[in-house]
């Protein structure tokens, strides 16, 4: 009985500790099946792979702990219980040091990295709705500054790393995308993008020779993977919103001041009677001139008689009738699928976006897939397409002069009927006029469209017009196609060829009717213009590699042989003597009077050799060292070649014995790097002898009366013409701690641009006009830093942060000359030697002469009420040696901030950024101040000085001419300084420091079981709102619109299109 009992005993242990199946489904946090994570049961060999569904099997014990690992995702670990399905949710691991990342020609591991590269993954963008893949790079990576420069729709972004290092040339990191060169970062679907690396220092970026002085972009797009088709479908509609308003002058303010002007105008500057003034009636301000004018000469009045005349219909804000509550729509379709020997993929985009200003909007359709197969063992294949269409319909931007719309609706005056001559008016005082109804006007005499020729005009535009009556069409096609091969030679050993096309064209159409320059008696001209261009490059690359990992060395070996052909062709017509408007730019040959054409075509080869070691010595010391050699067709025929060197040391100090067993310390990597990289910063043909044609005073007579096209030489040829050259040192640090809970990155770096690509004017003796030569010298230094952390994580709740600082400082070292100190490029935004790009240089202002001043403001040419500035030389004479360095547009810092918390489905992420240290002269501000032009609406004009009623007012007083008419002054001043030269002056030199929250994005992920019972894979909801809220002191819409692609007059800031406030409602679901 004994001996039975304990049979069943015995029988019972084994049936308890019996091995059962476990199976499962392994995904990703989108709910997609990972195809080959690693499952393997802990303390043994038992283990197998996911399918290409993410399903798996594997006998196991209860009790037993199962592994499932998968690159660039965190691992999991499961006991084994009653159940024998366990599913799991695998999530990405940002910080492993195992992650691969691009370096430009192939990939290392995280940890192994030598420079300094900067990562985003595509969870970034899944976490935030952009339409430009540039918004994500905004506030997220240090040493990367992204500038605003026009918030108009589909209107790009400037991206800078690591300062500016030209005067003249681009100043734009180069983008690559799946190994193509050259791409359009901003044309790029963004739910289409896997990754992007930021390469920063000169070992990173110095394997692309010439092209990397600027930083390099390397993107890759979302390809296939092994298991059932996923299809992904996101759409969000945005309503998008003026932040904040201009202040200027409402209509009584306004006529407060014209009525000063009109004072000033009268009263005899001879005995500077400042009291004498009578103002003029209702009736004289209605009453028209001998010519039947209502106009000039009482175009200015006082408040009670506007009032009387217009009863109560006068005011109006031009801001409110250019601006709309805008709409933006945009949808998004991705299907990735396939086997395990070949993956595919597809994505569509289409956003149709509405501008801020009336009639300015935005289209764009974008189609990209790719393939990629294992043909054999030793053998991959792969291809990739893009299609982008966009269809831009802007209106002027600028200048009022050149139809900007923002700027015409900053100086229109605020008094009027409207926006058009009503249809009835019954006001007896001022005669309705049947002629002029429908017809935009401007102000009280002064019908018409865009402006008035005539005096009474003084350059106004009506901003409606400007806005509506022009047409306008940008049409752009982007094809992209790229394919490769990659052939396993040897263990270890690869050939990959690859090969790609960018094809672009742009067609630009513009027509203006008869308002333009239009007024109440006479039409202007209709224009047609019409301009194609046409840009076609083709790409050829041929990488060898070799890695090979033995005993406690790892070496691989990277050589190239690059090539890239590029054609560019162009062609621009301008018509005039249109009949009607019927046609508009669709039929200009019906046009008479051709008024301009041009056409144009280059060519440009470069061809580039490049090799690259990468060495490892026992996981604790890395080695990189490259070389590449570039030569080009654009440069003079004794500098086709330059040499592009670079190396980089890392020390993992982690990795030593005296830190293994520190449990805190879960990576510290020292690294230091020096390169030399370069720049083509000129078109081809540069160092070539350049003729001109067609010119003023070129064209010569023949049979005594037709003139036939001339020519004459323009700039000299420069055969030693070469390229820009940027030399870069880099110290960086890279720790971990806590098992990579909080992460610091640290750089400090210091680049010296050399051999800078100017223009230098000649003498009119030497027959030409310029030389193209390689003079002056740039500094950028700084220091960077990255810290971010996982503050807290759980089961159900998560939250991370991070923060970003960059200390640039920018200087010009040398210009044409090491005599030259300054270059003017305007007048106030200067080259100057010592301090940065984008200076501003101008006059100290003090305040106004007073009463009691009077001998001394004869001095200098000036008269009470007028402008004192500072005479730095103290000679007696206000001139350009009184000017002096009041600012730049560069930061003495920029900062972001990102923060991301999930609660079981919910998620919210918010981020701040901002800048400190810039100055930005707002150029628009010093315009409408200016009572010289009648569009005087500047708000400041509240404190002009007056002599009774403002004695103490800071600015000067309203003029009515260009100069001062003060005899005595004349007599005295060796030179007449104009009020218009005062506003060259710290006045307008405003601080462009702000802070901005960018963005808040609440999301609702709903479970799995809720997503299955509506028949999906996963659902989720998201609301965003983006640049929500501005903290500046800066007066004009936005700080920001004062970047520029040309850096040597950033902070120029000329009533810039705004950057729009946004609210976003938008839906994902995974099928």
């Amino acid at each position: 009985m004994k001996l039975l009992l304990m049979f069943f005993m015995l029988s019972g242990l084994g049936l308890f500790s019996q091995e059962v199946q476990i199976m499962g489904t392994v995904v990703d946090e989108q709910g997609i099946p990972l195809a080959g994570v690693n499952v393997l049961l802990e303390g043994t060999t038992n283990g197998t792979q996911t399918d290409f569904d993410g399903n798996y099997k594997l006998m196991a014990r209860k009790g037993s702990v199962i592994n499932f690992s998968y690159l660039g995702m965190k691992t999991m670990t499961v006991t084994v219980g009653s159940s024998n399905q366990i599913d799991i949710t695998m999530t990405e691991d940002a910080n492993t040091l195992e992650e691969v990342v691009l370096v430009g020609y192939g990939s290392v591991k995280k940890g192994d990295l030598t420079g300094s590269v900067a990562s985003i993954s595509s969870k970034v963008f899944e976490e935030q709705p952009v339409t430009q893949a540039s918004e994500i790079l905004q506030g997220r990576i240090a040493g990367v500054n992204v500038g605003t420069p026009s918030g108009k729709p589909g209107g790009n972004q400037v991206i800078r790393v690591r300062g500016a290092n030209s005067i003249n040339g681009n100043n734009a990191p180069l983008v690559v995308v799946d190994d193509l060169i050259g791409a359009d970062f901003n044309t790029i679907n963004p739910n289409n993008i896997e990754s992007i690396q930021v390469l920063k220092d000169a070992s990173a970026t110095a394997i692309y020779g010439s092209r990397g002085a600027n930083g390099v972009i390397l993107v890759t797009t979302k390809k296939g993977r092994a298991g059932k088709t996923q299809i992904t479908f996101d759409h969000f509609i945005r309503i998008q919103e003026v932040p904040n308003k201009v202040q200027v002058l409402d209509a009584v303010g306004y006529t407060t001041s014209a009525n000063n002007r009109r004072r000033y105008a009268k009263y005899s500057q001879q005995t500077n009677d400042l009291t004498d003034f009578n103002y003029p009636t209702t009736e004289e301000i209605l009453t028209p001139d001998e010519t039947g004018n209502r106009s000039m000469t009482w175009l200015y009045y006082h408040p009670g008689a506007i009032e009387d005349a217009r009863k109560g219909t006068l005011a109006i804000d031009w801001q409110d009738e250019i601006f709309r509550s805008a709409q933006m729509e945009n949808y998004n379709l991705g299907v990735r699928g396939g086997s395990e020997e070949v993956t595919y993929s597809i994505d569509a985009n289409y956003l149709n976006q509405e501008g801020l200003v009336i009639n300015s909007d935005y289209e764009k359709f974008n189609l990209s897939s790719s393939i990629k197969a294992q043909a054999n063992d030793r053998l991959k294949i792969g291809a990739t397409a893009l299609l982008v269409r966009e269809n831009d319909k802007p209106v002027g931007e600028g200048s009022r002069g050149s139809l900007g719309v923002v700027s015409a609706a900053l100086y229109a005056l605020p008094v009027g009927l409207g926006v058009k001559y009503p249809e009835t008016y019954d006001d007896p005082k001022y005669p309705f006029d049947e002629a002029l109804v429908g017809r935009y006007f401007n102000h009280r005499g002064s019908f018409g469209g865009f402006g008035d020729s005539s005096p009474n005009g003084g350059g106004l535009i009506n901003p409606v017009a400007a806005a509506l009556e022009p047409e306008r069409e940008i049409l752009t096609t982007r094809n992209t196609l790229s394919s490769y091969l990659d052939y396993k030679i040897a263990e270890g050993l690869h050939l990959k060829v690859s090969g790609g096309a960018i094809l672009s064209s742009s067609n630009n159409r513009q027509f203006f009717n008869e308002l333009i320059n239009g007024s109440s008696t006479r039409d202007g001209e209709r224009t047609a213009y019409t301009s194609n261009s046409e840009e076609n490059s083709w790409q050829n690359s041929n990488i060898l590699t070799f890695n090979r990992e033995f005993n406690k060395h790892s070496l691989g070996v990277t050589g190239l042989f690059e090539q890239q052909y590029t054609t560019t062709t162009g062609s621009s017509l301008a018509v005039q003597g249109f009949s009607n408007n019927t046609t508009g730019f669709n039929a200009i040959q019906a046009g008479e009077i051709v008024t301009a054409k041009s056409s144009f075509k280059e060519k440009r080869v470069i061809l580039s050799y490049m090799g690259r070691i990468n060495y490892g010595y026992d996981d604790r010391f890395l080695l990189t060292g490259s070389i590449r050699s570039d030569g080009s067709s654009v440069f003079g025929d004794n500098n086709k070649w330059g040499v592009f060197p670079s190396g980089a040391l890392a020390w993992k100090l982690s990795n030593e014995k005296f830190l293994q067993d520190n449990a805190n310390i879960s990576n510290l990597k020292f690294r230091v790097s020096y390169g030399v990289t370069g720049n083509q910063a000129i078109t081809p043909y540069q160092s070539l002898t350049q003729i001109s044609t067609g010119g003023t005073g070129l064209d010569y007579p023949t049979n005594g009366s037709s003139l036939s096209l001339g020519s004459a030489f323009e700039k000299i040829a420069n055969p030693d013409l070469k390229w820009e050259k940027t030399a870069q040192a880099d110290i960086g640090l890279d720790m971990s701690l806590f098992n990579y809970r909080l992460n610091l990155t640290a750089d400090y770096y210091h680049k010296r641009t050399s051999d800078l690509l100017s223009s230098r004017t000649l003498a009119s003796q030497s027959g030409f006009s310029s030389v193209l030569q390689n003079v002056g010298e740039v500094e950028n230094k700084g220091f960077e830093f990255l810290l971010d952390g996982t503050l807290i994580t759980g089961d159900n709740f998560n939250w991370t942060a991070g923060v970003n600082l960059t200390f640039n400082k920018n200087k010009v070292l040398e210009l044409s000359t090491p005599e030259e100190e300054r270059i003017p490029l305007n007048s106030v935004m200067y080259l100057l030697k010592g301090q940065p790009l984008g200076s501003i240089y101008g006059y100290e202002y003090l305040g106004v002469w007073q009463l009691d001043e009077v001998d001394e403001a004869y001095g200098y040419g000036q008269i009470p009420g007028t402008a004192k500035i500072v005479d730095q030389n103290n000679d007696g004479v206000y001139d350009e040696q009184d000017k002096v360095f009041l600012g730049s547009a560069n930061p003495d810092v920029s900062w972001g901030f990102n923060t991301a918390a999930t609660y079981k489905g919910l998620s919210l992420n918010v981020q701040f950024q901002g800048s400190h240290g810039s100055e930005i002269f707002n150029a628009g501000a010093m315009g409408r101040f200016d009572m010289e032009d009648v569009g005087a609406t500047g708000y400041r004009g509240k404190e002009r000085w007056h002599p009774i009623n403002q004695p103490d007012g800071y600015y000067s007083r309203v003029d009515y001419t260009g100069t001062i008419n003060q005899t005595a002054a004349r007599q005295n001043a060796t030179k007449i300084f104009t009020r218009k030269d005062a506003w060259q002056s710290d006045i307008f030199v405003e601080d462009g420091s702000y802070i901005r929250l960018s963005n808040v994005t609440l999301g609702y992920q709903f479970s799995d079981v809720i997503a299955s019972k509506i028949g999906v894979n996963g659902l989720k909801f998201f609301l965003s709102g983006q640049n929500l809220k501005l903290w500046t002191d800066y007066t004009g819409y936005d700080p920001e619109l004062a970047a520029s692609e040309n850096d040597s007059v950033k902070g120029y800031e000329l009533d810039g299109y705004p950057k729009a406030r946004t609210f976003t409602l938008g839906v994902k679901v995974d099928f």
